[in-house]
């Protein structure tokens, strides 16, 4: 079990406030996500057993935002640099090769 019982019991707690069940899936992955720093491909087994949900249900939310990381990181500091259009016209890739070149 990849989910400590206090993040179990915190992810009830969410769940409790929902009229559906599945309304907490975000909740239960920021609190996945700061018990582990990561969401491990067990840990969202896991949540797709708690939520009734296919594993890849749970991975579609996952990927879809860039908050969650699927792979350990830094404990000290995270830089994301935004790489759309519109960034890229104000300056995303000069501030992109400065983060680079430090």
């Amino acid at each position: 079990m990849v989910i400590s019982g206090e993040t179990r019991a915190r992810i009830d707690a969410e769940i409790a406030k929902y009229p559906k069940k599945r309304g907490a899936l975000l909740p239960a992955l920021h609190l996945v996500q700061k018990q582990a720093g990561w969401i491990a491909p067990e840990a969202a087994r896991e949540l797709a057993a708690i939520f009734e949900l296919h594993p890849i249900q749970v991975m579609e939310v996952v990927t879809f935002y860039t908050m969650f990381m699927l792979e350990p990181v830094g404990t000290r500091a995270l830089i994301q640099v935004c790489g759309t259009t519109p960034c890229s016209t104000c300056g995303a890739r000069e501030l992109l090769q400065v983060c680079q070149d430090k």
